[in-house]
């Protein structure tokens, strides 16, 4: 699957691996960081993005 992945997108396999792991990590840092934000956002009141928008706008 790797190969044919690479083949296709015209990247050696190791990029894109690295480009894998790159996206990945990143989706395992905004998942993190969410999970300690959200909290304070219900505490301040923040339960919906149209809470969110409502402050904003």
């Amino acid at each position: 699957m790797l190969t044919r992945l690479a083949r296709a997108r015209r990247h050696s396999k190791s990029d894109q691996v690295r480009e894998m792991l790159c996206r990945q990590l990143a989706v395992t840092a905004f998942d993190e960081a969410r999970g300690r934000l959200f909290p304070l956002g219900e505490r301040a009141g923040y339960l919906t993005g149209g809470d969110v928008f409502r402050e904003i706008s």
